[in-house]
Order: structure tokens, then sequence, then C-alpha cells
């Protein structure tokens, strides 16, 4: 039985990665585990001086939200910053104007791509959802060291999804090599969705965390993940490489 890499994400645009992995000679199972929803929050800061992009369902969110008040996404003089190309690509696809976009695609990258701009007084909206995250904890609390004055909206909520019975059967046909996660909300609800006899074997698998973020969580849950220092397929495909029950699937195939 081949091995396979559990990608987790609720989302995988045009199905990018899995091509990606596809082309590499990885197979790949896309059972999200987790389901996002939008949601309307009670206001809005006029004019923020910046807006910071910490994923692409912050984009939709605050997209949707400005445009069911009659504003438009991308006008005025506010500045906007993103975390990654592929959150920026949202962006400008939603009608935002770019101004900052790291070469590290991490929230470190993200501060430090920031750092140089005069933040004293200035007004920061960073878009968010209702869980532990970049957007709810880091990137506030430097910016707010750094002098800013920043609101956390949420825009977007977070559920654990149950996984329904086609999909955890898809799962159960392959032996079980990798599971990628991108955050903490990933890994708990992972572990949860493991606990079914069905993909229980899948609790044995490489972890694979997205960002030190996750991998501490991992850790703090007694799993021992190879970390993705960013988002991109390049890392995520450096990691698998690192798996040796999917290396050894890749030479024999």
């Amino acid at each position: 039985m081949r091995s396979a890499v559990w990608l987790t994400r609720p989302t995988d645009p045009g199905g990018q990665l899995r091509s990606r992995l596809k082309g590499e000679g990885f197979h790949s199972v896309h059972v999200p585990v987790l389901t996002v929803d939008l949601v309307d929050p009670p206001e809005l800061t006029p004019d923020p001086d910046w807006i910071v992009f910490v994923s692409a369902n912050a984009v939709s969110g605050l997209t949707r939200a400005m445009k069911q008040r009659g504003l438009t996404p991308g006008a005025g003089t506010t500045r906007v910053a993103a975390i990654g190309r592929k959150t920026a690509e949202v962006a400008r696809a939603s009608g935002w104007n770019m101004d900052l976009v790291p070469f590290v695609e991490r929230a470190e990258g993200l501060l430090d791509a920031l750092a140089p701009f005069p933040m004293q007084g200035a007004r920061v909206l960073v878009p968010c959802g209702n869980r532990e995250g970049s957007a709810t904890t880091l990137i506030p609390e430097r910016l707010t060291r750094s002098g800013a004055v920043v609101d956390r909206v949420q825009v977007y909520e977070t559920l654990d999804r149950a996984l329904p019975s086609n999909e955890t059967a898809e799962l159960a046909r392959w032996s079980p090599g990798a599971v990628l996660l991108y955050s903490p909300s990933a890994v708990d609800a992972w572990l949860q969705a493991v606990k079914s006899p069905a993909i229980a074997g899948w609790s044995e698998a490489e972890t694979v965390a997205i960002g030190p973020t996750t991998g501490a969580r991992l850790e703090s849950r007694g799993l021992s993940p190879i970390v993705c220092p960013e988002p991109t397929p390049s890392s995520v495909i450096t990691a698998l490489c690192g798996v040796p029950r999917l290396r050894a699937d890749r030479e024999t195939s």
C-alpha cells in the first residue's frame, strides 16, 4: 500500500498544491479538518493607515464586510500588507492595491518588512478569525509595542469539521505517510479526527507544520513535527522529501 499525504487545509485554490505534489511523485488526499464561515463585524475602523492581511480568509471576510457597507476595497490612502504571495494574489483579485509583501512569508517576515515604516500612532486594522493565530496575537502585540493603535476585527469563524464517511474511507485506503497542518486549530481538529477507528492509523503519520507556531502546538501535544518555515509548495515539498516512508515510495514508483 502506497503512502499518502493528508492535506488538512480547508482550501487548495485550483488544486495547486495537489498538482505540485503529484508532479513530484507524491500522492495526496485533500480532507479538510476545519471549515470557515465569513462573519460580519459590528463595525470597522474608518480609513486606517494600514490593513494587514494574514490569510486569504481575512481578505475575503474584510472585502465582504466593506462591500456590505457600500465601501470600495482599495479606495483611499490606506496602505495594505499581506503575509505572502498567495494572500496578496487573493487581495489583488478582490480589488486591493498591495503596498507590501514580505520576501519571508510568515508573521516574523511580515513584521520585519513593516519595521522600517513609522508606526507611532499609526492606526492598523488586522482582520482575523475567532481562533488563536498570528493575526490575533503576535502581529497585534508587536505592532502595539511599536506604537501603533491596532484594531483586531473578526471577519471569519473557524470551526472543527466532522469528516464524512466517504472521506474517511478514502484516507483509510492509503498508508499514512504525512499530514500537513497549517495552524494550531488544525492540529487540535486533526487529533480529534484521528480518534475515529477508521483512520486511527493516521495518528502515526509524520506531522509537517507550516510555521513555528503550528510546530509548537504539535510539540505541546507530544509530537515531533517537521517545520516548514514558509507556506509555499517548494517549502512543503522539501519537508516531505525528508519523510522516509514517502521517500521510499517515490524511489520505487
